[in-house]
C-alpha cells in the first residue's frame, strides 16, 4: 500500500440533505490511506433537501401561499379575511427566514467555513412582516407571500452556484423576483383569472426536480468518469443515501466505467437492482464488490421503499398504469427506481448476494467471494454509520482492503495482545500466552489480498504468505529461517500503527498508518527479519 501519489483513490458522494460534515469524520479515519475526492452535485443544503426531489420548493410556497390568501376569503369580504389563514402565511415567512439562516450557519460554517450571509433573507422577512402588518388588501397578502417566495430563490442561489455570488447578486435576484411575485399575486387576489398560470407552474414545480436529478446524475457521471481516467486503477467510492442511487445508476448505465470496492450506507436503491448487469456471467467484471450497510431502523430507505411498492402496485393491480405507459413514463423522465436496500439488504442470486452480520465471517462466501454483501446493523439509523469513526475505522478500512473485518480485527487482536504480553516476560504466565498468540499468528489462516486493488488470496498460513512475499522479490533467504523472529516484529509494528492511528489526522504519520495493512505490516517484519538474520 504505497503512499503519496500512488495511493489508491478513494470518492466520497453525499446525500440530498448531507452538508459533508461527515466527510472530516470519514477522512480522518481514510485519508492517510486513500486519495479522497469529494464529488458534490449539489452545492447547499437545508431541511428542504428531500422535498426537492420531487418539488421545487420556491414554486410549491408560491401556491401554498396564493391557495391560503384565496382560502382566507372565500367566505368574507374583510380584507384580512380568515385570521388563521393569515397567521399561517407569517408563519411560512419566518419558517423559511429560519430555514435559510440555519441553512446559512450549517453550510458555510461547518463546510465551506467562511462567513455566513443573513442579509437576503433578513431584508427579505423584514419587506414581507412590514407590508403584512401595514398595508392594506391585497398587499397585506401579497407582501409575505412573495417575500416568502424570494427567499425560497435566495437559496435556490446558493445551491446552484455555490459561492460564486456576491451578497448584491444574492440581494437583488431574489429581490427582483419578490417584487414580481408581489405584482402577480396582487393580481391574482384582484379576482383576475390566472388559473392557467397556476397550472403552468404546477407544472414547472414537479418537472424542475427532473431537470435538477438529470442535472446531478450528468455531474456525478462526469466526475466519476474523470477520476477512472485519473487513477490507473479503478477508484473505490463511499456513498451515502441519495449518492447511492445516482452512483449505482450512473455505473450500470456507462458501460465504460469501472469501479473498484464500494461501501453503502443509508442506501435508496431498490432491492433487485440489476447488479447482474455490472457483472456479466461472462467476461471482466466492471466491479470488485459493494458492502452495503443495512439499518433496520433507517426511516428514508423504508419511504423510499414504499414509494416503490406503491409504483409497482399500480402498474399491476387494476393497471392503473398500464405496462406500456409506464415504460414510455420511464424513458421520457429517465425514471429510475428507488427502493429499501438500505433497510431490508439487496436480494439477488445466492452467488451474487450474501448477507451476514458485522462481527461474523460469511458462511456463503466458501469457493467464490460474493459481490453484494449487506452487512445488517439493527441498531443503525440512516447517518450513523457516517459519523462514527471507530466504526469506520474497525469496518470500513478492512471492507475497502478486500480484508473480511473478522479476520481483521482478529489479526489486530492477537499482535496487541501479542505485543502487550511480550513488554512483561518476568512471570512465567506471559511466557505462556505469549507462545500461545505466536501459535494463532503463525497458524492463521488469513485470506487478505497481495494489495488493496485485487482479490484476496484463500487463506494461508503466515509462512505460506512469507514464502509468496520472498518468492515475488526474488529474495533467496527462506521462508523458515524468519518465522521464529517474524511475530516479534509484527507484534510492534502493529501496535506502533494503532498507536499512530488514535493521534490526530493532522500528527499522524502516513507510514506507520500504512502498517495498519496486514500485507504491509508483514512486508515491514520480514525486512526486519532479515536485517537480524544477516
Amino acid at each position: 500500500m504505497a503512499q503519496g501519489d500512488n495511493r489508491l483513490l478513494l470518492l466520497m458522494v453525499h446525500g440530498v440533505s448531507s452538508t459533508l460534515e461527515w466527510s472530516s469524520t470519514v477522512l480522518s479515519v481514510l485519508g492517510s490511506h486513500f486519495q479522497t475526492r469529494l464529488i458534490r452535485y449539489r452545492y447547499f443544503h437545508t431541511i428542504w433537501g428531500p422535498v426537492k426531489v420531487y418539488v421545487w420548493p420556491t414554486a410549491l410556497l408560491l401556491l401554498v401561499g396564493c391557495a391560503l390568501a384565496k382560502w382566507a376569503h372565500s367566505s368574507t369580504d374583510d380584507s384580512l379575511g380568515k385570521p388563521t389563514a393569515f397567521w399561517l402565511v407569517i408563519g411560512l415567512l419566518v419558517l423559511q427566514f429560519l430555514i435559510a439562516a440555519f441553512g446559512e450557519i450549517q453550510w458555510m460554517r461547518r463546510v465551506e467555513k467562511s462567513r455566513p450571509v443573513f442579509l437576503p433573507p433578513l431584508f427579505l422577512t423584514a419587506i414581507g412582516l412590514m407590508g403584512a402588518f401595514s398595508l392594506g388588501y391585497p398587499w397585506q397578502w401579497a407582501c409575505p407571500i412573495a417575500s416568502t417566495v424570494g427567499t425560497a430563490v435566495f437559496l435556490d442561489l446558493r445551491e446552484y452556484g455555490g459561492s460564486r455570488f456576491g451578497t448584491p447578486a444574492l440581494l437583488g435576484l431574489p429581490t427582483l423576483v419578490t417584487l414580481v411575485s408581489g405584482w402577480f399575486i396582487s393580481i391574482f387576489l384582484a379576482g383576475v383569472d390566472v388559473k392557467l398560470a397556476f397550472f403552468a407552474l404546477g407544472v414547472v414545480a414537479v418537472t424542475e426536480p427532473i431537470l435538477r436529478a438529470n442535472l446531478a446524475f450528468e455531474r456525478v457521471k462526469a466526475e466519476l468518469q474523470a477520476a477512472a481516467d485519473d487513477s490507473p486503477f479503478p477508484p473505490f467510492l463511499v456513498a451515502h443515501s441519495l449518492g447511492t442511487y445516482l452512483t449505482a445508476h450512473v455505473l450500470r448505465e456507462t458501460q465504460s466505467l469501472n469501479l473498484s470496492r464500494i461501501i453503502y450506507t443509508g442506501c435508496v436503491l431498490d432491492r433487485r437492482f440489476r447488479w447482474d448487469e455490472i457483472v456479466p456471467s461472462s467476461g471482466e467484471s466492471r466491479l470488485m464488490q459493494v458492502t452495503n450497510y443495512v439499518g433496520r431502523i433507517d426511516l428514508v430507505p423504508a419511504m423510499t421503499g414504499l414509494l416503490r411498492c406503491i409504483w409497482c402496485l399500480s402498474t399491476v393491480i387494476g393497471r392503473i398504469v398500464p405496462d406500456r405507459v409506464a415504460e414510455v413514463l420511464r424513458n421520457l423522465l429517465y425514471w429510475r427506481s428507488l427502493g429499501a436496500a438500505g433497510v431490508l439488504g439487496f436480494k439477488g442470486s445466492s452467488e451474487l448476494v450474501h448477507t451476514t452480520k458485522p462481527q461474523e465471517p460469511c458462511s456463503a462466501c466458501s469457493g467464490k467471494v460474493g459481490l453484494i454483501h449487506n452487512i445488517d446493523h439493527g441498531w443503525a439509523r440512516h447517518s450513523t454509520l457516517n459519523q462514527d469513526r471507530p466504526f469506520q475505522a474497525w469496518s470500513w478500512i478492512p471492507s475497502l482492503w478486500g480484508i473480511p473485518v473478522h479476520e481483521y480485527h482478529q489479526w489486530q487482536s492477537i499482535c496487541r495482545r501479542g505485543y502487550a504480553h511480550s513488554q512483561n516476560l518476568k512471570e512465567s504466565i506471559n511466557w505462556v500466552s505469549l507462545r500461545e498468540y505466536e501459535d494463532k499468528l503463525l497458524k492463521g489462516p488469513w485470506s487478505w489480498p497481495s494489495s488493496p486493488d485485487v482479490h484476496g488470496r484463500p487463506g494461508q498460513t503466515l509462512e505460506q504468505l512469507v514464502e509468496s512475499l520472498l518468492k515475488a522479490q526474488s529474495l533467496p533467504v527462506q521462508a523458515k529461517q524468519l518465522m521464529k523472529r517474524l511475530p516479534t516484529f509484527l507484534f510492534s509494528t502493529v501496535h506502533e500503527a494503532f498507536q499512530e492511528a488514535r493521534k490526530k489526522a493532522d500528527d499522524q504519520d502516513s507510514v506507520k498508518m500504512g502498517w495498519l495493512h496486514p500485507e504491509v505490516a508483514l512486508q515491514r517484519a520480514v525486512l526486519l527479519a532479515q536485517e537480524v538474520q544477516k
